[in-house]
């Protein structure tokens, strides 16, 4: 079932627009504090760091895809650089609800990117 599902979010991936593509990070970011804080909570250090460092690892790929030309993507860097300041930070308190505020603002940014992208597709500016 794991290679379905693999193979499915590679193939989504391969076929999504840019601003898709951006929603899927912020959903992989979300969804792996999520398991982090849960993981926190039930006392499992380890599997939290692993998750913990999976988000970290796809707010560098959001980082690094940035087109620093436009004033806007150097507020995006701020933040992601804010947000993984506050990981590093909740991962040497192993603060649980300090993963969530982090994931709270991730949903925040995916919500508005979601937004764009269909209000871009509903004008036909992105196939």
């Amino acid at each position: 079932m794991k290679q379905v599902a693999s193979a499915y979010r590679s193939f989504h991936a391969s076929t999504a627009s840019g601003g898709q593509l951006v929603v899927m990070l912020y959903e992989g970011a979300a969804r792996f504090l999520e398991e982090a804080a849960r993981a926190y909570r039930a006392g499992d250090s380890d599997a939290a760091g692993q998750a913990v460092t999976r988000a970290e690892r796809i707010l560098l790929e959001l980082m690094a895809s940035l087109d620093l030309r436009y004033d806007l993507a150097g507020r995006l860097l701020a933040l992601y650089r804010f947000m993984f300041e506050r990981l590093a930070d909740a991962r040497r308190r192993r603060d649980a609800g300090e993963l969530e505020r982090v994931r709270g603002w991730l949903v925040d940014l995916k919500d508005a990117w979601q937004q764009a992208d269909r209000q871009l597709r509903s004008q036909g500016t992105v196939s």
